[in-house]
Order: structure tokens, then C-alpha cells, then sequence
């Protein structure tokens, strides 16, 4: 009596969590899959160059053009990057992140392209600014105590 219960029991939890997992959306907020979260970052981060760099009609569509363009190849290095990773292949994220950061350089770069000189040394404090945050933010990161530790420092 108690074997069938357990056997129960263990197929009830087995269905519930194939239903909890097939029921979660894919991808990032917003559902979907993550190339429309990027096509989306994308939209935004032009409509913010567009707000803060009082960037024309013209500009504004080229410069959408280029985010959409380095979306589309950091989509396809991610995939690439998760395909690796189900294959049980090691993932050199150094290399990864080098990439990625290339290719960051290098839209920047056709972003400045199309701007002005007025434009471009707006364009530079703000990507500078962007640099000096994330610096702070993982300093912050690497500097926190877990939250243990600190729990004990207090009750000493």
C-alpha cells in the first residue's frame, strides 16, 4: 500500500513539473525568442541615439539600420555560443567577450559615421559615461561581501 502511494505520488510530482516547465515562455521579457529581444534593444538603443543626439529623420534611419545589423551578428555568435554549449564543447569566453567588444568598437564606428562633429563628441561623452558605469557596477559586484559574511560581522 505505501509502494503505490509513493509510485503515485512520484508520477503526480513527474506530470506537474512537465507541465510547470513546458508552460515557462521562452526567451527574454516579452516572450518570444531572444532575436526579438534583440531586434527590440536594438529599436530602443536608435531611439535613444535619436533623443539624445537630436539626430535627423535620415540619421535616425541609418543609424537603425546599423543596430539592427550588429543585433543580427550578436544574435548569431549567442546561438552560435548555446549551440557549442548543448554539445558539451568548451566555450572560451575570453575569446567571446573579445568579439563581442570588436564588433561593439566597430558600431560604434559606422554609428559615427553617419553623425556630425558636434554629434560624434556627444556620442563619445555617452559611450564613455556607458564605459565608467559599468566599471562601477562591477567593482560594486566584486567589492560585496556575501550576505553571510555580513550577517556574522554584525552579530560579533
Amino acid at each position: 500500500m505505501k509502494i503505490k502511494m509513493k509510485v503515485m505520488l512520484m508520477t503526480l510530482a513527474m506530470v506537474l513539473t512537465t507541465v510547470l516547465v513546458n508552460a515557462q515562455p521562452e526567451g527574454r521579457p516579452g516572450g518570444g525568442e531572444r532575436g526579438g529581444y534583440m531586434t527590440e534593444r536594438a529599436e530602443k538603443e536608435t531611439e535613444r541615439l535619436t533623443t539624445e543626439l537630436e539626430l535627423t529623420k535620415k540619421q535616425s534611419k541609418k543609424v537603425k539600420k546599423i543596430n539592427l545589423k550588429y543585433a543580427e551578428q550578436m544574435k548569431a555568435m549567442r546561438d552560435e555560443m548555446m549551440a557549442k554549449r548543448e554539445a558539451g564543447e568548451e566555450i572560451n569566453r575570453e575569446d567571446v567577450r573579445e568579439n563581442m567588444q570588436a564588433m561593439r568598437i566597430a558600431q560604434g564606428e559606422e554609428i559615427k559615421g553617419v553623425l556630425t562633429p558636434a554629434q560624434i563628441e556627444k556620442f563619445d561623452a555617452m559611450m564613455e559615461e556607458r564605459k565608467t558605469k559599468g566599471k562601477k557596477a562591477k567593482k560594486g559586484k566584486k567589492g560585496k561581501k556575501p550576505v553571510k559574511e555580513e550577517i556574522d560581522e554584525e552579530q560579533n
